[in-house]
């Protein structure tokens, strides 16, 4: 059974940066952390290239 976690943020860097400290913490990991990035004009996509490192995680761009 393959598991995903998808995480949708808009101009919330900060908090998606405490929520893939928090999920980093976990004894089991999902296949994959997607975070979709509804057009932030802050750092989201730094942060996610930060954790992309250490978690599988896929950065998505929405755009309009």
């Amino acid at each position: 059974m393959k598991a995903s976690v998808v995480i949708v943020t808009y101009n919330r860097a900060e908090l998606l940066k405490e929520t893939l400290e928090c999920l980093q913490q976990q004894e089991l990991f999902p296949d994959e952390f997607i975070v979709v990035d509804n057009g932030s004009s802050d750092k989201t996509k730094e942060v996610c290239d930060t954790f992309s490192r250490e978690l599988p995680l896929r950065y998505v761009l929405e755009t309009q």
